[in-house]
C-alpha cells in the first residue's frame, strides 16, 4: 500500500496507486454497486480514508450533479492527491467502463434474442443491489455499534 502522510498529517495515495485501485473499480463495478466497492477498495482495502470520511465523501457526491461515481472518484482524488488525484480518479473510473459499454453492446447485439441474456442480467442487477445492502449494513453497524 503505497501512501505518505503530509504536513497536516493527511493521508495520500500515490498517483500510480489511485490509478490502479479506480481503473479496478471502473472496471468491475460499473451499472450498480460503486458505491460499495468503492468503499471497500479506499477504506478497508487501501485504508486511505476512515468510515467517516468515505460517508463525508459519498453524500457530497450524491448532492453533486452528475454521475455519484465518477463524483466520487473525482471527489476521492481530489481529497488524497489534490487535482492531479482528482483527474486520474476520473479517467480510470471513466475509461474501463466506456471500454466495457461498447464491447457489451457489441455482444448483446448478437445475443439479445436468447431469452438466457436476459437473465444473466438480472442476476447482475441483483449483484449491484446486494453490494450497496452489504456496504450499508457495514457501515450502519460500524457507526453505531
Amino acid at each position: 500500500m503505497e501512501q505518505r502522510v503530509d504536513e497536516t498529517n493527511q493521508l495520500h495515495a500515490s498517483l500510480a496507486s489511485l490509478l490502479v485501485s479506480f481503473l479496478k473499480l471502473g472496471t468491475s463495478s460499473f451499472g450498480g454497486g460503486m458505491a460499495a466497492w468503492t468503499y471497500r477498495e479506499i477504506v478497508e482495502r487501501r485504508g486511505w480514508m476512515t468510515d467517516e470520511n468515505f460517508l463525508q465523501t459519498q453524500t457530497i457526491a450524491q448532492i453533486l450533479p452528475g454521475a455519484n461515481p465518477v463524483n466520487l472518484a473525482v471527489y476521492i482524488g481530489l481529497k488524497l492527491r489534490g487535482l492531479p488525484g482528482a483527474v486520474i480518479a476520473t479517467f480510470a473510473m471513466i475509461a474501463p467502463a466506456f471500454a466495457v459499454i461498447i464491447l457489451l453492446s457489441t455482444i448483446y447485439q448478437q445475443l439479445k434474442n436468447y431469452p438466457e441474456t436476459h437473465s444473466v442480467l438480472r442476476g447482475l442487477a441483483c449483484v449491484g443491489i446486494a453490494s450497496t445492502l452489504t456496504m450499508g449494513m457495514k457501515t450502519a453497524r460500524r457507526l453505531h455499534g
